[in-house]
């Protein structure tokens, strides 16, 4: 699963205050959740996602810049990596 953490915008203050409290409580909502959407910052998790860029912000993945688009999908393919220890 991905895990989505989504952060409104606010001040630096509430902010620390707001994810001290996430920390404490631990909860994870499903989004549909209608007390989901009233929250400052939201986490969920899902297998797949769609983000809509339509005003082509920078993109970047793991850290190194990469070409944007206005909307890109992310999905977790199972079993796509096979572990081996020895």
């Amino acid at each position: 699963m991905l895990d989505i953490v989504i952060v409104n915008k606010m001040s630096k203050a509430r902010m620390l205050w707001k994810i001290l409290k996430q920390l404490r409580l631990g909860e994870v909502r499903p989004y549909e959740d209608k007390k989901y959407h009233r929250t400052d910052i939201g986490y969920f998790q899902t297998n797949k996602l769609t983000i809509q860029n339509p005003k082509l912000a920078p993109l970047h993945i793991d850290g190194d810049p990469a070409e944007t688009s206005s909307s890109f999908s992310i999905e977790i393919i199972s079993k796509a990596i096979r572990l081996i220890m020895g």
